[in-house]
């Protein structure tokens, strides 16, 4: 099991969220959602908590 509690993400000023959590089980499938032309690359490093 993957468990996120309370976490927050901005990117500058823009807040994306805050004090989101979420479990994902064995074998469940999570999809990644972003504006037309944001690349997967940087959504995945920007999960990563890497930056951009």
């Amino acid at each position: 099991m993957i468990r996120l509690d309370k976490i927050a993400k901005q990117n500058g000023n823009q807040l994306l969220f805050i004090e989101a959590s979420a479990a994902l089980q064995r074998g469940e499938k999570v999809g990644l959602v972003g504006p037309n032309a944001t690349s997967s690359e940087r959504r995945r490093a920007l999960s990563r908590g890497s930056r951009c």
